[in-house]
């Protein structure tokens, strides 16, 4: 059995932090944490922004992991991601609709600006 408050793989009192494996590097995830709240950040405004502006009527789509707490990195990388098919999902949801306004305008064939020429045509040889 280990003692000693030197030994990392000694089971703390609940008071401590996780031991860390004397194998693995330590790592500082500070700087990959602020550049993933960074990319969350925008995300979220560039979703809000595109949603407001091409369909204000419809709720903009979000992630449901969020609250008061401090997240895990893999936590932030799920949100982020989330927030991508989002982005993703609202642009092809604009696209789809956008077309189908476009294709329930499709002028008719025989009208527009070359049948109004043909009669102006007419109208002249007729006068």
């Amino acid at each position: 059995m280990r003692t000693g408050t030197s030994d990392p793989i000694t089971p703390s009192d609940g008071n401590a932090p996780p031991p860390v494996s004397p194998f693995l590097p330590l790592l500082d995830e500070g700087p990959m944490r602020a550049e993933l709240l960074r990319q969350i950040r925008r995300l979220e405004l560039e979703i809000s922004r595109f949603a407001v502006a091409n369909c204000p009527y419809d709720t903009p789509p979000g992630s449901q992991r969020r609250g008061p707490a401090i997240l895990t990195t893999a936590q932030l990388e799920e949100i982020r991601d989330e927030l991508l098919v989002a982005r993703t999902a609202l642009h092809d949801l604009v696209v789809e609709r956008v077309t189908a306004r476009l294709r329930a305008s499709a002028p008719v064939p025989g009208s527009g600006p070359s049948r109004l020429r043909r009669l102006n045509r007419l109208g002249r040889k007729g006068s």
